[in-house]
Formats: C-alpha cells, structure tokens, sequence
C-alpha cells in the first residue's frame, strides 16, 4: 500500500514492498528451516533456486543488450535485468514462506480469527478508498493514471483500486475476497457478511479492471448456481441468458473497447482475425507477448534452455510466465501449489475456486508471480481450514 501511494504521488522512491517484505521473507524461510514438520518446504524453495540460478547462468552466456531489439518480452531491457529476476524469483517463492509457518498455528482458532479479522479490515479500508476515489475522482487512489499510462499516449480510462499497487493485483485481491465474503456466507452461514460482500462487489465494479468483471460473473454464478439453485432459476440464470442474447447480437469486442476506451485493432502488429482479435481482447494484448516470445525461443534457445528455462522472459500471464522462470521445475512448482491450497482448504469449493483464479493467472497475470497477492492467499486458504464462526468479531 505504501508502494502504491507513493507511486501515485510521484515520489522519486517507491518501492518500500522491498524494504518491508525482504527481512520477513528471511524470517519466515528461517523458520520453515528449523521447523521439521513444514521443511519440505525449503527444499523445495532451494530445488528451485538451483534451478533459477542455472538458467539465469546461461542466459548470462547467450543474451546481450541488443538482442532485447528482435521482439522477444523481457523482465527489464536494462542492466538490471538479472536483479529483477531475482526479485521476480522473491515473488515465486513467497507464497512458500507465508503459507507453511501460518499452519504452524492453524489449530489456535484465536489467531485464525485474527487473520480473517485482518483480511476483513483491509477489504473494507480499501473498498471504502475505491468509493471514495470513485466520488471524489481522486486520481491518487485511481487504477489507471500511472506516470507511465500517461506516458505512453493512452487516453483516460476508468477505474479506482485505492492501496493496491497494480491493476493485476486488484484483480486477484479483490478475487480472492469476493470468494472469501462468498465462501462464509453460503458455506459457513455468517449472515452478517452479507455488507462485506456487498461492500467487495461494489468496489469490484469500480476498479475498470476486466478480470474482476470476470472474477465477479464466475463467482457469482457459482455461489448462486450451488447454494442458491431456486434462486438462481428465478433471477440471476434468466439475468444471464438475456446478456448473452444481447451480446451475440453486438459487437461486443467493439463495444467493451469503446466503453473502456481499450484499443486493439488498427496496427500492423495486432491481428485482425475475429479469434485473434478475442484473445487480444481477452488478454489485454499479452498472446502478442507470448507469440513474440515462442518465436524468440525457437530461435535462440538450446535444449538446456527448454528443461531449465530462461529467467528473463516474460508475458504476463502466469502458467507461461512459470515456465519461462523454472523450465520443466514449473511442474514441481505449480504441483506443490496446488498441493498445500488443496489440502488444506476444506469448504468443498477450493477445486472450482482454484480454477477460476487460474483462468484469471492466464488472462491478467501476477497472481503467481506477485509480491501482494500470495499474502492474500494464503489468508483466504487458512481461514477455510474450518469452520470457524467468526461473526461475534466482525469489524462490522
């Protein structure tokens, strides 16, 4: 949050998420390496720093400046390339650090009710900081008046994400709390988080960020469509089929774009087939990342480099972007990922829930990779190790 005010201020120094999360992480690994029950752990946070340091070695070897020029994506086109892949490697493993030492004390339902309290807290600060962005038109709390969006020629778009550093990340935030209001109200019966959910879709709709329109309809419609069946017939399933009736008879890509003053077409660089043109649309741009990409690969990377990876190329959509860090150890990556979620997290809905954020890892990005998003998670995943009643503590 700090980094984000800062950002928005224009502060000469931003970047205090370094500051702040470099000694916990350290903290948090010492404490997976001296606790025998969640070890596992570090040796697969050192597996895949092996890995890392092996493909940045050489890609040391075989890139230079001026090969950043023939289209391929990078982490950074400067010097500093191979420190900010370090940092990115920061982000991969910091969901390993959080999650194992939190299950130290999953049993102590007082600290799980503190983390859900904390987690509450944050949604309804900056929920409350989106409306009043919205209101107000408080550019510093906007989600697309960067230094850099104005740089770059783009127009005004809509959209307030109040602390949260970067758009992708409110995607996955805000994700992540609208399962969370979801999950306790149909699943755990709290009634009383029914202003909290209200509150998380309001904001959802404010941030102008297509993934958590998304995010907003998957979930919506899984909730409602499992625990509200009769309800869903009566209202929100007839709600559905009319917006889609709608759609197919519109230009949707057109009038999305229009509305959100995106543009996609127009340039010799984008496609112009209707399927290209709707994953471009769907993604924001990053199947060129990724077509760009594949073809630098194809044309400067060995075997070697296909088992271990790169460690410098990127494209913002987080199933590639694994792969482009580890190589083939992006299998041991997502397994134990997706291993630690599911074995812990016990309301039933985790496999569906887990899906859907990775179809929002793939269209957006930063959700794996991401300095924010992993403490979120893992949040959300111990307060689902079970039923724990936490109304009585509610901030509202």
């Amino acid at each position: 949050m700090l980094t984000c005010l800062a950002y928005n201020l224009n502060w000469s120094f931003y970047n205090f998420s370094i500051i702040i999360k470099t000694p916990i992480e350290i903290i948090f690994l010492y404490q997976i390496f001296i606790t025998k029950k969640i070890n596992l752990y570090f040796v697969i946070i050192i597996s895949l720093l092996a890995i890392w340091l092996i493909a940045i070695s050489t890609s040391a070897l075989i890139y230079n400046e001026a090969e950043n020029n023939i289209g391929a994506t990078f982490i950074d086109n400067s010097n500093t390339s191979y420190l900010e892949s370090f940092t990115v490697f920061s982000r991969y493993i910091l969901f390993f650090c959080i999650l194992p030492v939190l299950f130290l004390h999953k049993n102590d339902e007082n600290f799980v009710k503190k983390c859900k309290l904390i987690f509450e807290y944050f949604f309804y600060v900056n929920s409350l900081l989106i409306l009043l962005g919205w209101i107000f038109n408080l550019p510093v709390f906007a989600a697309y008046h960067f230094k850099e969006y104005a740089s770059l020629g783009f127009d005004y778009r809509f959209g307030y994400k109040g602390l949260i550093y970067g758009i992708n990340e409110v995607t996955g935030v805000y994700f992540l709390g609208l399962s969370y209001a979801y999950r306790e109200i149909f699943v755990y019966n709290n009634k009383n988080k029914w202003v909290l959910l209200l509150l998380i879709l309001f904001a959802s709709m404010l941030t102008g960020a297509k993934g958590c329109y998304l995010s907003f309809f998957l979930l919506s419609i899984y909730y409602f469509a499992k625990y509200r069946f009769r309800f869903f017939l009566i209202s929100i399933f007839p709600i559905v089929l009319v917006t889609i009736y709608y759609l197919i008879h519109i230009d949707i890509i057109d009038f999305v774009s229009k509305s959100l003053n995106i543009s996609f077409l127009g340039n010799s660089t984008t496609p112009n087939t209707p399927i290209d043109t709707l994953l471009t649309f769907l993604t924001s741009g990053r199947n060129l990342y990724i077509n760009s990409n594949w073809q630098f690969m194809l044309n400067k990377w060995g075997f070697f480099k296909f088992i271990f990876g790169d460690g410098l190329l990127y494209s913002e959509t987080d199933l590639f972007d694994l792969y482009y860090m580890f190589g083939l150890g992006a299998i041991l990556y997502f397994y134990y990922y997706r291993k630690i979620i599911f074995d812990n997290e016990k309301s039933g809905d985790i496999k569906y829930i887990f899906f859907f954020l990775m179809l929002i890892a793939f269209l957006g990005g930063h959700i794996i990779r991401s300095a924010v998003i992993p403490t979120f998670l893992s949040i959300y995943v111990i307060s689902g190790t079970k039923k724990i009643n936490s109304s009585n503590s509610s901030p509202i």
